[in-house]
Order: structure tokens, then C-alpha cells, then sequence
């Protein structure tokens, strides 16, 4: 360890000596605590002060010794510990300064004390022991790790503030001496203006050095900065007033002479100043002059400004390059860590400037290359990020500068595509200077820089300056290949190749050629191009454009092909086919790659033949001979005969071209058959061509022996086939139908032929046979029925079908073959039938002689045909009979032969019914019987009543038999499969239809009505009785209820028509005999049988609708209003009768409060009844029920809910007592006097009501519940006491409302300790309180909105909500609730505020102030003082008090008056000064943030004001005069401000203590 480090630990020893001596002198009693713990604080400091003089030294010795190096292990130890004693010290002096507070307060006895002392010994003694720590820590520090910044002490950002209020006075007293100097003050002379501000910085630097002598450092560094700073003032004052002469004046021909020589002189007082406080801010104000001086000196010596900048770019050239010496200078050793980002800095302002002061001549091109080679040199040998971007940017644009402004402008193209070669060449040599990164930057910009030269000249091409575009593309692609090779990236070689041949057609665009010669000549080039470059290119580093080319060429060749097809220059199109057939022939022969060999494979066959086809269009054009004796068909099948032959010749050396060229003879023949009908052949002609056609697809499936090739085989044949008709030109037209016809079993007949030889020859034909068959079925048809031809001729296509399925071996081929001979069996029928006239029904009547024939022929067949025919026969018999009731129904029945229309339709029915049950098909007779069911029902609509009813008894009975025959339920389970009865649902619809007949008939009776409609229910009790399921029994049984809905309104309708006693008379009866049948079968509304099936009680249900249909009958009655209460308190009387006679206790509870939710019906008819009655009479008749109501709920119930063991029980009396209530208090007819207070008065019994319920309750819990309601509902009341002061006098309205407010307080302080009680009922709110708050808001907006008054009235009201808050909080136990009430007080206390202010005249630039300025205090006492809760407080604080000084600076704004400015800026002064003294960040940060930003806006507008300096002058100078005075008692007794604010209050309360 070195001498100081020993040094140390003799202070450290000789402190732990003393004060364990002083421990013994107290232990021993030998002095008094008081003077221990003075002795202690005493030595404490001289420790502290001891060895922050011996740091002071050390840092001195190591200045002058070592100088700007430093060791890291022991100067890393020490600069921890000294920052630790620091720290201690500072804890030392706030323990002190705790010990001081507490020895002066006689009440805190001794331990107070000694914690406090001990505490404040804490961190002494920790030092020694975090020691090892700190060496810990400083060998960690030898390693290259990010320092964590450290936390802030309380007295370093006390300093700070300090620090920041003398800045904040420096910029005040700099800008009042700014605007002195340059307004007109006073009627001195230029000289005396000068002198006396060349004083001003005088007298400042006499005030540093006091300050310094002070020990004030911070204000002495203050001063001086203002005596430096106005240095350049008075320089700029003397140039202003010309006191050096014209020339020299602030517009004259040397100011810049002047700035140079005075930027000297203050640079060398600013680097003197920065050297010996080592003032980072003088560093950077030195940097800052010796800029301004070298931009004055240039200035000077060079001609025009573009001059200038070219000079500050040479000098910027100098310091870079020099940059290492300017470091190495013991003269600028201050400034070594500042050099080079102040070069930086300077470089990156001055391009923004000289970017913006954009001009057009060479110097400025000059300048931005020289600012952009900068940047290059920062990026290349400082390694500095993003500096290449910039220099790649800036020389670009000095670069496009240059080429404009010289006479490279006339080459402007191909000087633009340079740019990318200079990048390339840049990038390859920082490459080989191993400038990784860099290159590929620079290899980047390169290729960016030629999209853009590209898009460019591409642009450009309305100049048809096509020379210097080729030239120009030409360099691109040259470097894009360079580029390419050296990086060995196949993908640049695409656009390479791609601006190639852009080149050469702009190269062609400035040749006198036409552009379809330039289409040919660049096809030609890309034939070369793919020949030379991919095919016959085998140089290993020119290989990586092969795979370019054979992408791109092709794709050219293919576009011009496409442009030439367009055009139809029809001879380009051939002879570019055969140069692209030619290619695809010596890639095949050529390229070894599997996928370059196929596409030759089948490329170069079909170029070959498109070439040859293509030809046909110029022969055609050129030659008239072709054109008259050569059409397309016959050329297409010349050209089909030439592949043949290509494919034999090429069978022996290259076989595998065989294949191709006959697939393409053979498609070339078959596009020669499609182009027969285009071309003008005779008839023979078409028919060779076809033939030969036939031969050619005969010949390629003797050649490839594959089936699919008979395709074409047969569609040429029936081509052929088709082509001999107009060949023979048949005269008659039976022949020709004939010949039609014939054309199916002909090529049936040519299948079997063919079956000797080819069985896939024989199927292709048979079913082509088939299908020409499936053609010729309707064709036959439609030309036998439109030429009345015989129908015979239509027996070949049935005859095709009889072979078909007889000789068919396959199931499916029998299933289909017959079912098309059966259809086609129908239209022969139909054929003879139809030229019958007589007959009316033909489909109907063809479809049954159709299902006879059939029918036959099922019955002569076997088994097997049996089973086939019936999966045809059945749905055919289905079909006729749907369209046999169709006809019927368009057409009516047969005149005078109903009985047999209806006979033959029956016994179809019944045979489709046979066939159906014989294949056990028994879930598929709902089919014939919803046929059966709509033909009987259009039949019976012929019928006359009766007889209807007697057909549809009959269908229903014998639905009902077949029912009782067949099923014993609805669902019938038969092995695996369920069987539904058809004939019960049936039987259903044949009785609604028997009901609705009855119903639209005119002539049926009411009595008949009811009787059909009886037989509903009766047929679901006769289903019940033919079911022996238990579940479904019930079922039916309810459906018989519910369906009893129709006979029971046909009974409604039949007593609606009776008079209204008569008509109540038959519901009462109906009603009673519901009851008595009721009371004897069932004894409840539900009943439970042993298989856990429920059936319910239709005769109570049925009961009940009568009595609601009674109800309904007089519900619209005025004149008999009793016969209406008394039919409403049946609905009542029958719950209850139904509660007597249910046995089981859960039903008869259902049953008691339906009865109650039933009665309020009863009770509306009571209130309309009592409406009916005079005011007074009806609320003392709804009185006299709702006291009734709860007498009864006093007797009966001690709770709103009674449980028992069947359930709970609602007491409905409470109920409708509220009920009763509410209708009394539901308003008054206007035609009614009444007075206000009976309003009032049943208002208020509405919380009469609720307190007698709560005194009528046991339950703890439903009391509770009942307090909360009378206070809601209280609200009712309180609002109609509210209207009627309203209409009082106000002074006599404004004693009713503070009566109640004085009533509620009472009431509040009686029964409530706090606004919420927690009880045995529950949580309970004082409703008092609330009340009483709301009876005072009342009463002020009353005395606002009432009209004129007297203002102490208002003052009194406005007082009386403060008031309110103290007197409820003096009734309060609760801490946080007392804190609320006192923070709601001085909340409110706003509002007296703002009406007493509104009563005082206040002048208009004030009123902001005035009320917003008790926002500030009352924010600041409730976050401060009430609640405080950490961050949490400040956060807000700080928010409201920003959002309040925004609100001041836009009304300041807004006035932009010298008066808002003083305002506002006195404002913002004393928040600032109060936050320094309170320690309160908001206003501190808001005061000076509102200081700076009123001198920024109003400085310039304010310049000659004489107000406006004094301010800012007398801010100023109190800002640094209270910052020097709180450091000046800092140093002399090391306390704080706030310390010293408290002595001083201390004083001045005693000061006043003393008066009488």
C-alpha cells in the first residue's frame, strides 16, 4: 500500500480510538448524553472534512505527476472508497442534523437518541469492513464490463437543483443583457453602451473570484460563465455600435476579420477557464468558438460561400489525417477525448448545411465529393458504422451534380452508368485490403446504384438517344458479368444477360431498319445466342451463364414468335418454328440432361409439324392454285401423312422420336376431320378424308396396341357413318329416318363382327352403339311424332335392348339393359296411342297400359326376372298413379265415368300396396297411401257433404282396422329393423280432413262442429286403447288433451255468441264440471305411474282456460265493474279451490303462490276501480288495503320468505302492500287540487313503509336489507320535499332545505359513528349523510338557479359543504374515513372560493391565475399532507401540477400580452424557488421547464421592452443569489435548505411568541 493509503488508516485508526474513549467517558457517566453526542457530531465532521482534504490533494498529486493515465487496480480502490466516504459523510450530516431535531425536543428522553446516534455511526464503521468488497470490486473492474451507473444521493441532486437554478439565472441575466445591449436604452454614446457592458463581464468575474475565496464553487463557476459568455456580447456590442470602424462593423467588409481575431481572443479565455475548473461545458464552448473562428477566418479569405465550404472541407481533410498528432499534444491534452466526435459532429452539420444550401456551379459539386471522400475515410479507417452509406450517398449526389454542371452533361447516360463501376472498383479494392464488410457494402451499392442507371436510361428513351443507352447498358451488363465472375453468383448473370440483349435492341432502334427486320435479327441473335452460350459453351468460367441463357433466350425467342403470330407474317412464324425445331434436334443430339432431353424429345416433332402447318397460311396468301384445290383438311392430312413418314424415318437412328410423330400424324388427322365442316368439299370428298382419317386411327392402334386408341376409332366411323347420308341423298323421308335409326344397330351388328378379332374393339363399339341408341331414342321419337311417321320404325331401338339383356352375362348390364327397353317400351306405347283423338288421359293412360304390359311379363318370368322387373315396376306404377292425380287435378275426372276412373286408380293402389308388402318393403306403404290419401281427398271435394263424411269415415275406419291388424303401436321392432304404422297417421289425416270439410261447409252446423271435433280426442283415446306400450298410452293421452284445444274453442266461439250473463252462465258451468271431474279422477295437476311416467290433469288446465276466457268476456265492461271484481277474485278462489284438492304438500305450495303472483291481476282491477273514485276517497280506500296488507303480514309472517319443509313461501302481503303504495303515490288528475304538503306526505310513507317491514322482520340479515331500501327509496321522497322549496320564497325554500339538512346531521350523529357500520345485520350506510350532503347541494343550486339574491345568502350556501365535511368529521371514528371527510373539505372549500372571487371585480389578465392558483395548494395539501402513498402521490402530483402550468402558459398565450409574460414568468419563478426549498420535483422541474420556455416564446416579441429585461435581469439574479446563499450556508455549517428554512421559520415564530 502506498503512503496516503497508510495515511487513511491512521485517520481511520485514531477515529475508532476516539470514540471508543468517548464510549467509555459516557458509559461511565462521566459526561452527560448530551455533550456525548455534540462531541461525537463534532469529531464526525472534522473526520469527514480531513479526509475529503486529503482526496482533494491526491487527485492534485496525481494531475501533475502522471497526467491523463491511470492505474486501474489501487486508483480503482480508491476513487470506491472515496466515494463511499462520501456517502458516509453525507449520512453522517443528515444523522446529525436527525440527532439536533431530536435532542431539541424535550419530550423524546434518551433512547430516541442513542438509536440516533448509533445509526449515525452505522456507516462509519462499515468502511473497514467493506473493504475486502471494494478491492473485490476493483479487480472485477480490470475486466473490458459495462459500469453500472450509480444511484444519486440526496445531496447530489440537491447540487444538481443548485446547478440548475444558477444555469436557469445565467440564461435570465444572459438574455437581459443581450436585449440591453442591442435596444435603443437611454441617450449614451456607442462607447459608454460598450463599456458599460464589457462591465458587466468585469463585474461577474469579480463576483467569481469572491465566490471563489467563499468556497462557493458553484456560484463562482456561475459567474464566470456569465463573464465569459459576455465576452462575444461586448464584441458583438462594439461591432454593432462600429466603434471599430465601418469596416469592421457588424455589416461591414471585415466582420468576418472581426469574428476570426474575437473568436481568438475567446477562445483562449474559454481554454484557460476549461483547464483550470476541468468544466466539461467550457471543453465543449472552447470546441463550439474554435469552430466559429475557423468558419469567420475562412469566410474572410475566400470569395463566395460554395468557396468556403470547399475550404471547410479541405480543413476537415487536414484534422482527419492529422488526428493522431492533434491527440499527441500536450497542449490539447483537455480536449483528446473530445477530438475526434467533435470532428465527427462538425462533419455530419456541415453536409446537412451545405445540403441544404443547395447551389449550381462546380465548386459546390467539389464540395459534396471532398465532404463524401470524409465520410469514406471515417468508415474506412476509424471502422465507423453507417459512414459508408453516407458516403455512398453524398458522392452520388456530388457525382449527378458534377455531370449537370459540366460538359459531361452531353454524355450524361453513359456518364451515370460509371457510377456502378466506380462502386465495383471501390469494392474490389477494399477486398484485397481484407475490407470484408466494407467490400460487400460497396458491392451492394454497386448493384443498387445499376437498378437505378438502368430504370434511368430506360427512361430516358424518349430522347431516342439510343447510341448512348446501348453504350450505357452495355457498361451495366459488362460489370453485372464482372460482378457475376468474381463472386461466382449465377443469379446476377439473369440480369446480365437480360441487358445484353436490351442493348442490342436499342442498338438495333438507332439502325434505319424496320422493326419487324429487328424482331428477326434479335431471334436470330437469340438462336446464336443459345447455340454459342449454352450449347456449345464449355469454358468452366463461362459456364455459369449457361443456365441464364437457356432461361432467357428461349423466352425472347417465344415472345417475338408470339409478336410475329400476331402480326401473321405467316412465313416468320414457319421459318422461326423450324430454326426452334432445328435447335430442339441438336439438343437432343447435344445436351446429355435428362430434362433438356425430353423437352427435345417432344419439342422438336411438334416445332416440325407447327412449322409445316404454319406454312399452309403463306401458301394460301401467296399461290391461288393452293387456295381453290387444296383445303385446310386435305393439307392437315397431308401434313399427318408427312409425320407418319418423319416417324419411319427416324424409327432406325433415333427410335424414340417414332412415338412422337405418329401421336402428332394422328391428332393432325383428327383436326383435319374437325376442319371438314369449314372447308367447301363435295360430299365424296369428306367422306375419303374421313375414311382416311379412320385408316390412320385404325393403323395407331395396330401400332401402339393400346384400347384407348379405339376412341377415335369409333368417332371417326360415325363420322364416316354420318358422311354417307349426303353421299346417297336419300328422297324420301321414311328413308331417311330409317337410315337414322339404323345407324345403333349397325354398329351393334359391326361390334359383333369385330368380336372375332378384337374383344376391346367389340365393347368399344357395343357401347358406342348404346350410346348413338341413347342419341336416337328421343331423335326417333320427336321425327316419327313431327312427320307422322309409322311407329314401327322405332322397334330397332327397342329390339337393341331385348338382345342386350338377353345375351348380357353381367347382373348390372341386365338391370340396366331392361329398364331402358322398359322405358323405351313406354314411348313405342305412347307412339300408337297418341294419334288416338278420343282419348283425353294419354300419359295417365299410356303409363297404365305401359305397367299392364309389364306387369304381364312379371308374371310369365322367373324368379330372377321377377326380382329384376319389380325394382322397375314398383316406382313406374307410383309414377303413373302421380301423374294419373296430376292430370286429375289440372283436368277433373273423367265426365260420367268417375266410378271407374276411381275403380282402375284403386286397384293400382292396391296392386303398388300388394307388391310392396310382398317384398316386405312395409315401411314404403306411406308412399301408396299418401297417393291414396290425395286422391280421395280431391274425390270427396266432388261429393256432397254427407257423402264426403261417409268416404272419409270409411278410409278412417279402414286405417283404423288395417292399424289394429297389423300393429300394436306406433313402432313395431321386426328383427333389426323398426316398421312405423303408417295406417294410425293416415287414419289421423283422413279425420282432419273430415274436420276441415266440415268446417268450410256452409250448410254444417255449429252442433255438427263440435261433434266432429269431439271425434278428435276420441281417436287418440281408441289409439291409447290399441297400444299396449305404456309410454306411448301416455303419450296419446296427452296429445288428447292438448288436441281438446278444438273442441273446447269450438265451445268458446258457440258462447261468445250468447248474451254476456248467458255467455258467463255456460263458462261458470264448463268451469265447475272441470273442477268436479277433477276432484274425481286425479288429486293433483301431475300424477307419477310405477314405469315413471307423468300425466297431468287436462280437467284443471281446461278449468282454468274457461275462467280466463270469463275474465276476458268482461274485461272490457265499464258497466259492470263489480261483476268484474268479482270474476278477477275467481282467478284467486280457484288456486285456492285447487290447493284443497291436491294431497301432496310441494304442489299445494306451487299452488299458494301462483294464487298470490294471480292476485295481481285483482289488484289492478281494485286500483282501477278506486281511480274511479274521487282523490281523497281512493287514497284513503288504497290507505285502508295496504294497512290491511301489512296487519295480515304482521299475523301470518315474520320475514318476506317463510320456509318450511315443502318449500319456501313468499309473503305476498308485503308485497302488495308496496303495491298499494306505489299506486298511491303513482301521481294525481290534473283536474284535482290538492295540496303540496299531501304529496309530501305520501311520499314520505314510502319510507314509513319499509321501517314498520323492518320492525315486522326477525331475520338479521332481511333487517339490513330493508335499511338499504328505505334509504334508496328515500330518494322519492327527498326529490318531491326538493320541488316543493322550490316553489317557496328563496330565503324561505333555503330554511326548509337546511332544516333537513340540521335533521339528517342530527340523525347522524345519533344512531352512526362513520359512513359505513358494520353490524350484526350487515354492512349498513348512513343514509343521513348522504341525504343531509344532498339537501345542501340542493340548497345551492337553488340559490344559483333560483334567481336573484343576496350574495351573503350565496356565500352562506356555498360555505355551508366545507362546513358540512369538519362537523361530520368530528363525528367520525374512523382514521381513513376522518382523512376523506378532511380532504373532501378543503376539496370543496374551492367552490366558496370561486363565489366569493366572482363577487370581487378582478382585472382580466389576472382571472387565470386567480383561479387556477388554489388548485396548486389544494392538490399540493392533499397529496402532501392527507394521503400520502410514496411514488405513487408525486406521480399524480406531478401531473396535475404540469397540466395546471400548461393551462397558465395557454391562457399566457392566448393574451400574448407583456403583462401575461411577467405573470406567467413570475409564477413559474416562485413554483421553481419553492420546489428547490420544499424539495418537491414537480414544481422545481414545471418552474424551470415554464421559466426557459417564456423566454424561448417571448424574447424575440419582447426584445425592446424595458419590463421584460428588468425581469429577466432581478429572476436572474435572485435565482443566483438564493442558489449562492444555500451554498454558501453549505459550506459554512454543511446543512441543508431545508434545515435552513426551518431555522428561519423557528426564529420568526419565536420572534412572535415574544409579543404581548
Amino acid at each position: 500500500m502506498n503512503d496516503s493509503s497508510n495515511e487513511e488508516m491512521t485517520l481511520e485508526r485514531r477515529k475508532r480510538i476516539f470514540q471508543e474513549e468517548l464510549d467509555v467517558l459516557w458509559e461511565r457517566r462521566l459526561i452527560p448524553k448530551s455533550e456525548y453526542i455534540r462531541i461525537s457530531r463534532a469529531y464526525n465532521r472534522h473526520f469527514q472534512l480531513a479526509l475529503h482534504k486529503q482526496k482533494r490533494l491526491e487527485q492534485e498529486k496525481k494531475k501533475s505527476t502522471h497526467g491523463t493515465e491511470t492505474i486501474i487496480g489501487e486508483s480503482a480502490d480508491k476513487r470506491i472508497q472515496d466515494s463511499l466516504i462520501e456517502e458516509s459523510s453525507f449520512q453522517l450530516r443528515e444523522s446529525s442534523g436527525l440527532n439536533e431535531s431530536i435532542m431539541k425536543d424535550e419530550k423524546a428522553g434518551y433512547a430516541p437518541i442513542e438509536s440516533g446516534f448509533e445509526e449515525s455511526l452505522e456507516p462509519v464503521k462499515e468502511i473497514n469492513d467493506r473493504k475486502p468488497v471494494i478491492q473485490k470490486q476493483a479487480i472485477k473492474r480490470e475486466k473490458p464490463v459495462k459500469p453500472v451507473k450509480p444511484k444519486k444521493t440526496p445531496e447530489q441532486i440537491r447540487e444538481r437543483n443548485i446547478s440548475v437554478i444558477l444555469l436557469t439565472g445565467v440564461i435570465l441575466l444572459l438574455f437581459g443583457g443581450l436585449i440591453l445591449a442591442t435596444t435603443s436604452w437611454g441617450d449614451l454614446n456607442a462607447v459608454l453602451k460598450v463599456l458599460f457592458i464589457g462591465m458587466v463581464s468585469v463585474i461577474f468575474a469579480g463576483m467569481a473570484f469572491i465566490a471563489s475565496k467563499l468556497k462557493i464553487e458553484q456560484t463562482s463557476f456561475a459567474f464566470l460563465t456569465l463573464a465569459g459568455l459576455f465576452i462575444p456580447i461586448t464584441i458583438l456590442s462594439a461591432s454593432y455600435y462600429r466603434i471599430f470602424g465601418e469596416y469592421l462593423s457588424l455589416n461591414g467588409g471585415g466582420r468576418g476579420l472581426l469574428g476570426f481575431i474575437g473568436g481568438l481572443l475567446c477562445l483562449a479565455i474559454y481554454c484557460k477557464i476549461a483547464d483550470y475548473f476541468k468544466s466539461k461545458i467550457f471543453i465543449f464552448i472552447s470546441i463550439f468558438t474554435f469552430a466559429i473562428t475557423c468558419y469567420f477566418g475562412l469566410a474572410f479569405v475566400t470569395p463566395t460561400i460554395e468557396w468556403m465550404f470547399l475550404a471547410i472541407g479541405v480543413l476537415n481533410l487536414l484534422l482527419l489525417g492529422n488526428i493522431e498528432q492533434l491527440k499527441n499534444q500536450k497542449a490539447l491534452t483537455l480536449f483528446k477525448p473530445f477530438i475526434f466526435q467533435f470532428i465527427q459532429f462538425k462533419i455530419i452539420v456541415e453536409t446537412f448545411v451545405i445540403l441544404t444550401l443547395v447551389s449550381s456551379n462546380l465548386v459546390y459539386s467539389l464540395t459534396l465529393m471532398v465532404f463524401s471522400v470524409l465520410f469514406l475515410i471515417i468508415s474506412v479507417k476509424f471502422k465507423k458504422k453507417y459512414y459508408e452509406m453516407a458516403f455512398s450517398a453524398v458522392f452520388t449526389y456530388g457525382y449527378i451534380h458534377l455531370v449537370y454542371n459540366s460538359f459531361i452533361s452531353e454524355y450524361m447516360i453513359i456518364a451515370f452508368a460509371l457510377v456502378p463501376i466506380i462502386f465495383t472498383m471501390l469494392s474490389k479494392y477494399l477486398a484485397k485490403a481484407k475490407r470484408t464488410k466494407l467490400s460487400k457494402h460497396f458491392m451492394i451499392t454497386s448493384l443498387i446504384e445499376s437498378g437505378i442507371v438502368f430504370l434511368y436510361s430506360n427512361a430516358m428513351v424518349y430522347q431516342e438517344n439510343y447510341a448512348q443507352i446501348f453504350v450505357a447498358l452495355m457498361l451495366l451488363s459488362a460489370q453485372l458479368a464482372y460482378v457475376s465472375l468474381q463472386s461466382r453468383n449465377s443469379s446476377l448473370t439473369y440480369p446480365a444477360v437480360v441487358i445484353f440483349d436490351l442493348a442490342l435492341l436499342y442498338l438495333f432502334f438507332a439502325l434505319p431498319i424496320s422493326f419487324s427486320t429487328i424482331l428477326n435479327l434479335l431471334f436470330v441473335i437469340q438462336v446464336v445466342q443459345y447455340l454459342g452460350v449454352y450449347l456449345y459453351n464449355r469454358h468452366p468460367r463461362y459456364i455459369l451463364f449457361r443456365k441464364s441463357t437457356l432461361l432467357i433466350s428461349p423466352m425472347i425467342m417465344l415472345v417475338i414468335l408470339t409478336i410475329k403470330f400476331s402480326e401473321m407474317d405467316w412465313l416468320a412464324v414457319s421459318a422461326a418454328l423450324a430454326m426452334i425445331s432445328g435447335l430442339f434436334f441438336i439438343t437432343y443430339i447435344k445436351d446429355e440432361t435428362k430434362n433438356m432431353k425430353e423437352n427435345a424429345l417432344y419439342g422438336f416433332p411438334i416445332t416440325f409439324v407447327l412449322a409445316l402447318v404454319a406454312f399452309y397460311p403463306y401458301l394460301t396468301e401467296s399461290l391461288e392454285w393452293v387456295r381453290s384445290n387444296f383445303p385446310l383438311s386435305v393439307y392437315l392430312m397431308g401434313v399427318s401423312l408427312v409425320s407418319i413418314g418423319a416417324a419411319y424415318t427416324f424409327k432406325k437412328g433415333y427410335y424414340k422420336l417414332f412415338p412422337v410423330f405418329a401421336y402428332s400424324g394422328q391428332i393432325l388427322s383428327f383436326l383435319s376431320l374437325i376442319s371438314i365442316p369449314f372447308d367447301s368439299q363435295n360430299p365424296l370428298e369428306a367422306s375419303g378424308v374421313i375414311a382416311v382419317a379412320t385408316a390412320i386411327n385404325g393403323w395407331s392402334v395396330h401400332i401402339h396396341r393400346k384400347q384407348i386408341f379405339w376412341v377415335p376409332v369409333v368417332i371417326t366411323s360415325a363420322s364416316l357413318y354420318a358422311s354417307l347420308y349426303d353421299v346417297f341423298d336419300f328422297a324420301s323421308m321414311v328413308l331417311r329416318i330409317a337410315f337414322v335409326l339404323l345407324g345403333p344397330i349397325t354398329f351393334f351388328l359391326l361390334g359383333e363382327w369385330l368380336g372375332k378379332y378384337s374383344k376391346s374393339g367389340k365393347l368399344y363399339f357395343f357401347y358406342a352403339s348404346h350410346l348413338a341408341n341413347l342419341l336416337a331414342i328421343p331423335v326417333g321419337y320427336l321425327l316419327i311424332i313431327f312427320t307422322e311417321s309409322s311407329p314401327l320404325l322405332y322397334v330397332a331401338q327397342l329390339s337393341i335392348y331385348i338382345l342386350s339383356a338377353l345375351r348380357a352375362h353381367v347382373k348390372w348390364e341386365k338391370y340396366v339393359f331392361t329398364y331402358l327397353g322398359f322405358s323405351v317400351l313406354f314411348l313405342q306405347v305412347h307412339l300408337f296411342v297418341v294419334n288416338m283423338e278420343q282419348i283425353v288421359f294419354i300419359t295417365s293412360i299410356c303409363m297404365m297400359i305401359t305397367a299392364g304390359l309389364i306387369t304381364i311379363l312379371w308374371g310369365l318370368s322367373n324368379k330372377n326376372w321377377k326380382g329384376i322387373m319389380e325394382y322397375y315396376l314398383i316406382p313406374f306404377i307410383h309414377l303413373g298413379i302421380s301423374i294419373s292425380i296430376f292430370e286429375t287435378a289440372i283436368r277433373g275426372f273423367p265426365l260420367n265415368r268417375e266410378s271407374v276412373w276411381v275403380g282402375v286408380m284403386t286397384v293400382q293402389l292396391l296392386f303398388a300396396w300388394y307388391l310392396l308388402m310382398q317384398r316386405n318393403w312395409r315401411n314404403y306403404v306411406a308412399v301408396p297411401l299418401g297417393l291414396a290419401f290425395i286422391f280421395y281427398s280431391m274425390y270427396v271435394n266432388t261429393l256432397p257433404l254427407v257423402m264426403a263424411i261417409i268416404v272419409l269415415s270409411v278410409c278412417m275406419v279402414v286405417m283404423l282396422m288395417a292399424s289394429r291388424r297389423l300393429f300394436k303401436g306406433l313402432l313395431n321392432q321386426e328383427g333389426t329393423k323398426r316398421v312405423i304404422d303408417h295406417y294410425r297417421i293416415f287414419g289421423l289425416l283422413y279425420l282432419c280432413t273430415l274436420n276441415l270439410e266440415v268446417f268450410m261447409s256452409d250448410t254444417a252446423s255449429a252442433i255438427l262442429g263440435i261433434f266432429v271435433s269431439l271425434l278428435l280426442p276420441s281417436y287418440f283415446i281408441l289409439m291409447g286403447r290399441f297400444t299396449i306400450y305404456k309410454k306411448e298410452k301416455s303419450i296419446y293421452s296427452g296429445i288428447a288433451a292438448i288436441i281438446g284445444l278444438v273442441p273446447f274453442v269450438n265451445i268458446i266461439v258457440y258462447a261468445h255468441t250468447l248474451p254476456i250473463v248467458t255467455s258467463l252462465a255456460v263458462l261458470f258451468g264448463c268451469m265447475a264440471g272441470m273442477l268436479l271431474l277433477s276432484r274425481l279422477y286425479s288429486s293433483g295437476s301431475l300424477k307419477k305411474n310405477g314405469s315413471g311416467i307423468i300425466s297431468f290433469d287436462p280437467f284443471r288446465i281446461y278449468g282454468l282456460f274457461f275462467l280466463i276466457d270469463m275474465n276476458a268476456e268482461v274485461f272490457n265492461d265499464t258497466k259492470h265493474q263489480l261483476l268484474q271484481v268479482f270474476v278477477s277474485l275467481l282467478l284467486t278462489a280457484y288456486f285456492i279451490f285447487m290447493r284443497s284438492l291436491t294431497a301432496e304438500k310441494l304442489e299445494r305450495k306451487i299452488h299458494s303462490n301462483i294464487a298470490a303472483l294471480v292476485s295481481l291481476y285483482p289488484f289492478l282491477i281494485i286500483v282501477g276501480y278506486a281511480d274511479s273514485l274521487s282523490v281523497v276517497m281512493g287514497l284513503l280506500f288504497l290507505f285502508g288495503c295496504m294497512s290491511g296488507m301489512l296487519l295480515l303480514s304482521r299475523r301470518y309472517f315474520d320475514g318476506l320468505i317463510k320456509k318450511e319443509e315443502a318449500g319456501m313461501t313468499i309473503d305476498a302481503y308485503r308485497i302488495y302492500g308496496l303495491l298499494f303504495l306505489l299506486a298511491m303515490n303513482r301521481g294525481f288528475p290534473a283536474t284535482e287540487t290538492l295540496t303540496q304538503l299531501l304529496e309530501v306526505f305520501v311520499s314520505l310513507l314510502i319510507t314509513v313503509y319499509f321501517i314498520l317491514i323492518g320492525s315486522f322482520t326477525k331475520d338479521v340479515k332481511e333487517k339490513g336489507i330493508y335499511v338499504w331500501l328505505t334509504g334508496i327509496l328515500s330518494m322519492y321522497p327527498y326529490w318531491i320535499i326538493i320541488m316543493y322549496a322550490d316553489t317557496l320564497q328563496p330565503f324561505v325554500g333555503t330554511a326548509v332545505l337546511f332544516g333537513c339538512t340540521a335533521i339528517m346531521v342530527l340523525l347522524s350523529k345519533k344512531y352512526f359513528k362513520g359512513l359505513l357500520d358494520k353490524g350484526g345485520a350487515g354492512l349498513k350506510l348512513d343514509f343521513y349523510r348522504v341525504y343531509g350532503l344532498l339537501f345542501l347541494i340542493a340548497m345551492n343550486m337553488d340559490v344559483l338557479t333560483g334567481g336573484p339574491v343576496h350574495f351573503i345568502l350565496e356565500i352562506i350556501a356555498a360555505l355551508l359543504i366545507p362546513a358540512y365535511f369538519i362537523l361530520m368529521r368530528s363525528t367520525t371514528t374512523g382514521m381513513f374515513e376522518r382523512k376523506s371527510q378532511l380532504a373532501a373539505a378543503i376539496l370543496f372549500s374551492l367552490y366558496p372560493y370561486w363565489v366569493i372571487v366572482d363577487q370581487l371585480t378582478i382585472p382580466p389578465v389576472l382571472e387565470e391565475e386567480v383561479n387556477i392558483l388554489p388548485l396548486f395548494i389544494v392538490s399540493t395539501t392533499l397529496l402532501r399532507k392527507i394521503f400520502v402513498k410514496g411514488k405513487i402521490t408525486q406521480y399524480i402530483e406531478s401531473g396535475i401540477v404540469f397540466l395546471l402550468f400548461l393551462a397558465l402558459i395557454i391562457d399566457a398565450m392566448a393574451g400574448n400580452t407583456l403583462y401575461d409574460a411577467l405573470i406567467i414568468g413570475t409564477v413559474s419563478l416562485a413554483a421553481m424557488l419553492f420546489g428547490f426549498m420544499m424539495k418537491y420535483k414537480s414544481y422545481f422541474i414545471a418552474g424551470t421547464g415554464t421559466i426557459l420556455f417564456n423566454v424561448y416564446m417571448n424574447t424575440n416579441s419582447m426584445w425592446g421592452e424595458m419590463p421584460w429585461w428588468l425581469y429577466l435581469i432581478i429572476g436572474g439574479g435572485l435565482l443566483i443569489g438564493i442558489a449562492s446563499f444555500f451554498e454558501w450556508k453549505k459550506q459554512k455549517d454543511n446543512r441543508t435548505s431545508k434545515e435552513v428554512l426551518e431555522k428561519n421559520k423557528q426564529r420568526i415564530k419565536n420572534w412572535f411568541n415574544r409579543w404581548n
